[in-house]
C-alpha cells in the first residue's frame, strides 16, 4: 500500500505537469498513505510519504483557489514525527519548506505569511545544506521566497 500511494502520487503530479486530469489519482494516494500509517505510525518512510502526498493534496487544492490548512497540518505533523529523534533529515526539511510556503500562499494574515515565509525559507536553506541535490527538485524556490517577502 505505501508503494502504491507513493507510485500514485507520482502519477498525479506527473498528470497534473502535463495539464491531464490528476484528481482521482491524487485522492487515492491520499487514502492509501492514510492507511499505511494508520497500520505504520511511526515508520520514517510513511510518515515522509504521506508528508509529500498532503504536499501535493495541498497544492493542488490552492491552484484550485481554496486554502487547505488542513492538508499543509496534516504534512506539517508527519514531518515532525518523521523528525523526532532523527539529527539531520534533509528531506524532511525540505519538505517542510515547502508546506510553509503553501501555508503562506493560503494565509490570510500578513504577519501569519511573514512568519510561514522566513520558516519556510529557513527550513530549505537548511535541507538544501545537508544535502544539495534536494535543490534540483525546487528550483528557484529561494527566490521565490525571496520575492513573496518583499511583497511582489
Amino acid at each position: 500500500q505505501d508503494m502504491m500511494a507513493r507510485l500514485l502520487g507520482a502519477a498525479a503530479e506527473w498528470r497534473q505537469a502535463q495539464g491531464q486530469p490528476f484528481a482521482a489519482e491524487l485522492a487515492q494516494a491520499s487514502r492509501l498513505s492514510k492507511q499505511v500509517l494508520a497500520k505504520l505510525p511511526d515508520d520514517q518512510d510513511a510518515l515522509l510519504a504521506d508528508a509529500e502526498i498532503a504536499c501535493l493534496v495541498a497544492t493542488a487544492e490552492l491552484l484550485r483557489g481554496r486554502r487547505p490548512l488542513a492538508e499543509i497540518q496534516r504534512g506539517l505533523a508527519a514531518v515532525d514525527r518523521a523528525a523526532a529523534g532523527t539529527v539531520g533529515l534533509p528531506r524532511g526539511a525540505v519538505l517542510r519548506g515547502a508546506l510553509l510556503l503553501l501555508q503562506a500562499k493560503a494565509a490570510q494574515d500578513p504577519a501569519v505569511r511573514r512568519d510561514a515565509l522566513l520558516a519556510a525559507q529557513r527550513a530549505f536553506a537548511d535541507g538544501f545544506a545537508r544535502n544539495p541535490l534536494l535543490a534540483r527538485h525546487h528550483p528557484g524556490v529561494m527566490e521565490e521566497i525571496e520575492e513573496m517577502r518583499k511583497g511582489r
